[in-house]
């Protein structure tokens, strides 16, 4: 039997839909969450399936085998039967058992980038993850680091492009606005809508020298070489990765000195929310399609964020915008709250994580994305002719 479940919005909301994708959204069945408790989902036999497929088997840390789902409303547009994902933490191992004919598709490793794109055989997706630049503005030791003008030297010293040709071989685009292009408008992408460039793709080094000497002259400091901060990154790909590159950057074009401290994921974490650090580079994914995923971010000084950044024009613009029942109105308002962000310095975005995969030819509609949903998505895709 086939049941309606009503949700009654305060007000119109353009990205709902998007927003049910996400996981705080799925429905648990209560039944089965009160008879496991801590244990509900540790297991494929300890959890209710609602989606396209169903968990037949889970060995954990080694595979899990997906089977279809013959109660899912859709089933007869569901292709495949079963699918096997193998749980392989090392990349380079992914793409040789690629190769070999074990894997049916697989993500590139850095180490193969050049010879997959000369080859011409590599796909590419952009996964809507933004990586940037944050300061921890409450730092009562570098009272330099709540100055716009510092931040943005900062940002306006570091070549984009460069950086990522150097880190990921030119996988991965410049980020020189905030908000990343996968992101939806009205009609087409929010980017396309509203174009903007707040940082170049390469460095402007004339600019980021004018900037730094206004901060410095507002704090009394008598040249680059008495500044130092640390940059903290963590040991996952993304952040450590050209990191070198980004403190070459800043030594050079600025003057300043900068050390680098590198930390497991976890205490990067917890560093971001106790406050210990002065610089570092973290990332954001979106939980729905919408500008404003990315743009209430900044709209908190504490928890999570706890940059010390906090602006009562910039929380009245993302207010605005939450209760603008025009949305092309609340386009134009988060579009101008997306600007004031840059031009206050509270962030500095440096890239838009792209990634490269190969797959076999006979694998169809197979979709690799990630903006609120997950990635891989299997749902329509199948297997022509046979392996």
């Amino acid at each position: 039997m086939r049941k309606t479940l009503q949700i009654t919005l305060k007000s119109p909301t353009k990205y709902f839909e998007s927003l049910l994708g996400f996981i705080s959204f799925m429905p648990s069945k209560r039944d089965f969450v009160e008879k496991y408790g801590q244990k509900y989902a540790a297991d494929a036999d300890k959890m209710a399936y609602n989606g396209p497929f169903i968990i037949k088997e889970w060995k954990h840390e080694q595979e899990i085998v997906l089977e279809k789902n013959p109660n899912y409303w859709n089933k007869d547009k569901i292709k495949l039967d079963t699918v096997r994902i193998l749980i392989i933490t090392d990349p380079n191992t992914a793409y040789q058992m690629f190769e070999n004919g074990e894997l049916d598709f697989a993500d590139v490793p850095m180490t193969m980038v050049d010879k997959v794109r000369s080859d011409g055989n590599g796909l590419t997706y952009m996964d809507s993850y933004e990586y940037f630049i944050r300061f921890n503005m409450k730092n009562e030791d570098k009272p330099i680091l709540a100055d716009e003008n510092f931040r943005k030297a900062i940002g306006f010293a570091i070549d984009r492009e460069n950086y990522i040709s150097m880190a990921f071989k030119g996988v991965s685009k410049p980020a020189t606005r905030y908000i990343p292009p996968t992101m939806s408008g009205l009609e087409k992408k929010f980017a396309e809508e509203y174009p903007y460039e707040f940082y170049p793709k390469n460095a402007d080094v004339s600019k980021a020298k004018e900037l730094l000497n206004e901060a410095m002259k507002k704090y009394g400091i008598t040249g680059p070489s008495k500044i130092n901060i640390e940059l903290m990154v963590d040991d996952s790909s993304g952040t450590k990765d050209g990191v070198e590159a980004i403190q070459d950057m800043l030594v050079r074009n600025l003057g300043i000195n900068v050390s680098i401290k590198t930390v497991t994921f976890k205490e990067r974490l917890q560093r971001m929310k106790t406050g210990e650090y002065e610089v570092m580079i973290t990332r954001w994914g979106p939980d729905y399609d919408d500008p404003m995923t990315y743009l209430d971010y900044w709209t908190l000084s504490e928890g999570m964020i706890n940059s010390g950044w906090t602006d009562e024009k910039y929380n009245e613009l993302c207010e605005k915008a939450k209760n603008e029942i025009d949305f092309a109105k609340r386009n134009e308002i988060m579009f101008e709250a997306e600007k004031y962000l840059l031009e206050k310095g509270a962030v500095v975005p440096l890239y838009f994580r792209e990634k490269m995969w190969v797959k076999k030819d006979y694998v169809k509609d197979l979709v690799r994305t990630f903006s609120s949903g997950s990635d891989p998505d299997f749902i329509y895709a199948s297997i022509e002719g046979g392996k």
